[in-house]
């Protein structure tokens, strides 16, 4: 039964939620299509530009993603209490990235003016221009100019600013902003019109720690489960595949500096879209693994049993992914990696049910995902008496 997406969402705690859409009717909108012989693989990289945008823009991180031929997983969370500190100015600017206005620079010209001052006229124009505020139109990639004027007249309109402040940390705008270019950007190549992505998109609530790093490393194993990849440093378009990515950038930087060449390292960060600080660590698009994990009081149920990981850096949480994607390519008669071990106990997380977990399909769906005492207390915030569970991981 559809739930509203309010009444799913708890407004007061940001909440990870694992978010999947797919294409019309599961065809291969991103990939290969067998039937015509026309590879659309491209088209991947038009939707992780676009999150990458929407992940630096909106009051929104993201944790893990994974982007499918015909389908694509995020698992997001909202920050509205974020958004609450971003001045007028700000929240105007980060809603025109998103949603790039088309403006004529010059406007019409009276027929009566002379040619004198209609040279004038378009010199103040010209003014305004180069003091303007430009946004990044992402599907065009082109510069759209707000001069000084307009941007004052946004920043001014109260009501308006409340309400793009709002959709900045609105789960439903974030996708939204996320499909509809993507949508009006490939008919436009196809020449077409109509739906690209299969009706709403499916939000699940991640409720403890357990399920939101098994959640992660689901999604980041997508494309080993499904045969594309034998290993995750080849998966593209996952999350894991870009942490991997900028690991190996930020080691390269530090070694040409270390080495003297301070000029080069520079030049590698820049060209990658990364900030030189590596003594504080490099601000990439992704949320860091250490603000992914939930703090107890994060979680929607505290007990005395409630598992967490403390100090789990981003090369922990590589190696898990790791070692669970060779396990699953291995097969279901292949035997976990020693190491992993350990860190479900931590999580009070049975071996056997991680393995089921890992190689199943359609893990992290249903109304909500977590262990019985997280299910219970949400159950009891929706005002419900249950909450099915439809994730392996936590079977009873």
């Amino acid at each position: 039964m559809t739930v509203a997406r309010h009444l799913q969402l708890d407004a007061t705690r940001p909440t990870w939620v694992h978010c999947v859409s797919r294409c019309v009717r599961r065809a291969y909108l991103c990939g290969f299509d067998h039937t015509t012989g026309v590879s659309y693989e491209y088209r991947k990289q038009w939707i992780e530009q676009r999150l990458r945008l929407l992940a630096q823009t909106a009051a929104c991180e993201v944790a893990s993603y994974a982007v499918m031929s015909n389908h694509l997983h995020v698992v997001v969370r909202m920050r509205p209490d974020v958004v609450k500190g971003w001045s007028a100015r700000s929240v105007v600017e980060r809603w025109l990235t998103i949603w790039p206005r088309q403006r004529r620079v010059f406007d019409e010209q009276p027929d009566n003016q002379t040619t004198k001052q209609r040279d004038e006229q378009k010199a103040e124009q010209k003014d305004e221009v180069n003091a303007a505020t430009p946004t990044i139109d992402a599907e065009t990639q082109q510069t759209v100019l707000v001069n000084e004027q307009e941007m004052a007249r946004l920043i001014a309109d109260e009501e308006q600013v409340a309400k793009w402040r709002e959709r900045l940390a609105d789960l439903s705008w974030m996708m939204r902003a996320l499909k509809e270019p993507i949508s009006r950007r490939a008919n436009a190549e196809d020449g077409c019109s109509g739906t690209f992505w299969q009706g709403r998109f499916k939000s699940i609530p991640l409720l403890d720690q357990a399920a939101l790093l098994a959640c992660m490393v689901y999604v980041d194993l997508n494309p080993i489960r499904a045969g594309v990849v034998d290993r995750v440093e080849k998966a593209r378009f996952t999350s894991a595949y870009e942490r991997i990515r900028v690991r190996k950038i930020k080691r390269r930087a530090a070694e040409l500096r270390r080495n003297g060449q301070s000029e080069r390292s520079s030049a590698l960060l820049a060209q990658t879209d990364l900030v030189d600080e590596l003594t504080i660590g490099v601000e990439e698009w992704l949320t860091p693994i250490e603000s992914c994990l939930l703090a107890v009081d994060q979680c929607v149920f505290v007990g005395e049993g409630e598992p967490r990981l403390q100090n789990m850096s981003e090369n922990d949480y590589l190696r898990i992914v790791d070692g669970t994607g060779r396990f699953v390519q291995s097969g279901q008669e292949s035997v976990l990696p020693g190491f992993l071990i350990p860190v479900l106990e931590r999580l009070d997380i049975d071996y056997e049910r991680w393995r089921l977990c890992m190689f199943g399909h359609q893990q992290f769906l249903g109304s909500a995902v977590g262990c019985v005492s997280s299910r219970l207390a949400e159950a009891k915030r929706r005002v419900k008496s249950w909450l099915q569970n439809r994730c392996l991981l936590f079977a009873s």
